[in-house]
């Protein structure tokens, strides 16, 4: 099973429709942090955490019908960043060269990352939606930052090899 956080980094960047947003062109997408010095607007992905779903003491779901070893099902989450970055970095980035308000870039982000995990579901998890997200404003570095932060929230197999 690849990293969740790639799965997820590469749904949200094959799936992502440009002209849905006030943005002339997609987000750069990374997992790990993003950079204030770093490309803007962006999408990362981070913070993974899982663990077994319903799987009692042992965390074992159940058998495995092909090998009959123990199969788990996965819980999980990681942070999606929807960063439109500082005043400056929404700057002549509108579908015209305009400027755009970070606020409204944040949202578009959001909104069009939102989508895409609801619609789609990668094979390498039974399941994908969007979860809580929550507007930040990140002011300790320097300009403001506008971001959105969502959770996306997974179910997936671990099975055991033959």
């Amino acid at each position: 099973m690849p990293d969740p956080n790639v799965v997820l980094r590469d749904v949200l960047r094959s799936n992502w429709d440009a002209s849905a947003t006030s943005v002339a062109n997609a987000p750069v997408f990374h997992t790990g942090w993003y950079d204030r010095d770093g490309d803007m607007p962006c999408i990362t992905i981070t913070n993974m955490d899982e663990g077994p779903y319903r799987g009692g003491v042992t965390g074992l779901t159940g058998l495995d019908g092909e090998t009959g070893k123990g199969r788990q099902r996965l819980s999980g989450f990681a942070l999606v960043n929807c960063v439109a970055g500082t005043r400056d970095d929404c700057e002549g980035i509108g579908t015209s060269g305009n400027d755009v308000n970070p606020k409204i870039v944040r949202n578009d982000l959001f909104e069009q990352a939102s989508q895409i995990l609801l619609d789609e579901s990668p094979v390498e998890f039974r399941s994908l939606a969007p979860g809580d997200s929550r507007d930040i404003v990140d002011t300790d570095d320097g300009p403001a930052v506008f971001r959105t932060e969502l959770r996306a929230v997974w179910l997936r197999d671990r099975t055991p090899t033959a």
